[in-house]
């Protein structure tokens, strides 16, 4: 649970931190936009009024009367109201003459602007700024000038400076603020959900694996993962793991079959020994039974002998151990040898052994190697030929490989079986019920051992007869 959570809450807090740094560059630069499109529509508002102020002024300064005077400071007036604006008039020093507002229009005799607005006013011919206006104004405002132009001297008569307060683009600002905050906690809020529903989703199979992993620890391999219809990763993972189960499960079925068959086959070769020496000790067995014994003691040997280097093998060609050492001989006459070694036994048995190879054939391989294969295949061939039955062994080159080939009658293999039969530990259960000498080990080793030369070994059942087959470079 805990792995769980980590987990969970490393993936809410990977999207959490994406989406508010999202949505804090978004919010700060839609901010940022907001307040220069907000302050830019202000100043323009204020650069109309501005004008109309100017305007009217140059009027005034024109026609100047008692009358115009108090005309003109109710114009400024209404000017300021209705712009909710603060509108300042002053001559061409500089000296204050007017200032208007929303509550009316006064008349100012000691107030003078700062020097640098007039200066940049006659310069530019337009003055723009969001401040105080020199400590003018308490707040900040934004705040445009324009000069006053006489109408027949065509010169700057004064100026006219417009002011709002900056105020109400900082209540939009805060709006927009507080629109972003409801929007990031709704998709935040979306996010736990959906993190959680996914985080979940990912993380069943994980757990499942992981139960299983402990099982397949205690031998159990039993458990497997249901997520195996999902299309992605996860999916993918899961249907690996249930092949791994399976075929974990299958090897250490395999793994309890064979000891058990090895404990039977060392069993009985080690009993029938310390049954004959027993009685040679105890005088049961009579002195001239001796040497009769004594071989059966020594073939059981043999045959123990034969068992243990075969999972000598195994446990060499598992680890790496094998080493390839290639020379160059003719493997007609090993094949011979082999065959001749069972004479006694197929003739014993009325077999009708047929052989078909060339006087001789070169191969390059390890001889040694090559000599266990054959003598396996034969020997298998040999313990599952029925009784005057026949048995066929044929070598051939043909395209630059080395073809051998060799069959025998009697019970076929099973076609499931066919498919497994090379696998280690591994018995067909017919041959089984019919010899119990075999470890399972033969087959796996002589497959191991033509694939390390570059071959391919293959087998066929059918019609009361069963064949192996397989092919070897004959070069290096």
């Amino acid at each position: 649970m805990n792995k769980r959570r980590s987990l969970f809450f490393k993936n809410f807090a990977t999207y959490a931190t994406v989406i508010l740094s999202g949505f804090i560059v978004l919010a700060v630069s839609f901010v940022v936009i907001a307040d220069r499109y907000s302050s830019d529509e202000q100043k323009r508002a204020l650069d109309k009024v501005a004008q109309r102020a100017a305007n009217t002024a140059t009027i005034m300064i024109e026609n100047y009367s008692p009358s115009l005077d108090r005309l003109f400071q109710l114009t400024l007036a209404q000017m300021a109201g209705d712009a909710d604006a603060t509108i300042i008039l002053c001559d061409g020093t500089g000296k204050i003459a007017y200032v208007a507002d929303s509550s009316g229009c006064y008349a100012q005799e000691f107030l003078a602007l700062y020097p640098s607005a007039v200066d940049e006013l006659w310069k530019s011919g337009r003055y723009s700024e969001t401040g105080n206006f020199g400590g003018f104004f308490s707040e900040v405002r934004n705040i445009v000038g324009l000069p006053i132009v006489g109408l027949s001297s065509n010169k700057y008569e004064g100026a006219v400076f417009a002011a709002a307060p900056a105020s109400s683009n900082l209540n939009l600002l805060q709006d927009v603020i507080g629109a972003f905050s409801v929007a990031l906690m709704t998709v935040l809020l979306i996010t736990l959900v959906l993190s959680y529903l996914i985080t979940a989703r990912l993380i069943r199979p994980l757990r499942i694996m992981a139960n299983a992993a402990k099982s397949f620890g205690r031998g159990d391999f039993s458990m497997r993962v249901p997520e195996v219809t999902r299309n992605d990763e996860v999916g993918e993972l899961a249907i690996s793991f249930n092949n791994m189960a399976a075929s974990m499960q299958s090897l250490e079925e395999q793994r309890r079959d064979f000891i058990a068959n090895v404990s039977h086959d060392l069993k009985t070769p080690m009993t029938t020994i310390a049954g004959f020496v027993d009685g040679m000790l105890d005088g049961t067995v009579p002195e001239e039974k001796f040497n009769e014994y004594l071989e059966v003691i020594s073939e059981e040997v043999k045959r123990l002998s034969r068992m243990a280097n075969r999972m000598l093998d195994m446990a060499k060609f598992e680890s790496g151990a094998i080493v390839i050492s290639k020379t160059t001989f003719d493997v007609c006459e090993m094949a011979s040898r082999i065959i001749l070694s069972f004479e006694q036994v197929l003739n014993a048995r009325g077999i009708e052994v047929i052989v078909n190879m060339p006087s001789e054939l070169k191969v390059t391989a390890d001889k040694d190697q090559l000599a266990q294969v054959i003598y396996n295949l034969v020997d298998n061939a040999v313990k599952f030929v029925d009784d005057k039955g026949k048995l066929s062994m044929s070598i051939a080159s043909i395209g630059g490989k080395m073809h051998f080939k060799i069959s025998n009658t009697g019970a076929e293999i099973p076609m499931a079986d066919q498919q497994q039969i090379f696998e280690r530990f591994y018995k067909v259960d017919r041959s089984r019920n019919l010899n119990r000498q075999g470890s399972g080990l033969g087959l796996y080793i002589v497959k191991t051992i033509i694939n390390l030369h570059g071959g391919d070994i293959k087998v066929k059942s059918g019609n009361n007869e069963t064949e192996f087959y397989f092919t070897l470079p004959l070069g290096p």
